[in-house]
């Protein structure tokens, strides 16, 4: 159960993130990337 929340706490502070990235003029495609590869990421941390 405490898997789910660190999950979705990380997913949740990815918006920071993004934000910071779409300030700094990043492409919609660059972001998306970086979504999915922190997904990835974070589904790791959790499956190990």
């Amino acid at each position: 159960m405490i898997e789910i929340f660190i999950a979705g706490f990380l997913w949740g502070i990815i918006g920071i993130f993004v934000k910071k990235l779409n300030a700094l003029g990043a492409e919609g495609s660059l972001i998306g990337f970086m979504r999915m590869f922190f997904a990835f990421v974070i589904m790791l941390i959790i499956t190990l």
